[in-house]
């Protein structure tokens, strides 16, 4: 239902227009988040060894968050809005690289460990 709501909020061009901004601050800095935004949105691809599915599912993800701003004043996650999104980018870029290794050395363990539970009291 909020996708109908009207946004009462402006735009700030720090994030919606931060492409923009850059490129009335300094051409080269804009020149310079382009190319930087491309890399970070085809990055999961290479970690493709992990899992096809799902690197070609983070970059189709990061793709869209990219280009979301070329339908309305939307942030673009790994640029203009703060450090959030580029921590959770790197942290699932993480997680398809230890697939991938764990795939190629054949573990079967998970990647992430539980803590040993307690024996019940006889």
């Amino acid at each position: 239902m909020a996708v109908f709501r009207p946004d009462p909020l402006q735009p700030v061009p720090e994030v919606e227009g931060i492409i923009g901004l850059a490129l009335e601050t300094s051409p080269a800095l804009a020149l310079l988040a382009v190319p930087t935004l491309a890399g970070a949105v085809l990055s999961p691809l290479a970690a493709a060894g992990a899992s096809r599915a799902a690197a070609l599912g983070r970059t189709v993800y990061f793709a869209l968050s990219a280009l979301a701003p070329c339908l309305g004043a939307f942030p673009i996650p790994l640029v203009g809005m703060g450090v959030s999104p580029i921590l959770g980018a790197r942290c699932g870029l993480g997680l398809l690289v230890a697939l991938g290794s764990r795939q190629t050395s054949g573990e079967a363990r998970p990647i992430v460990s539980r803590a040993p539970t307690a024996a019940p009291p006889s």
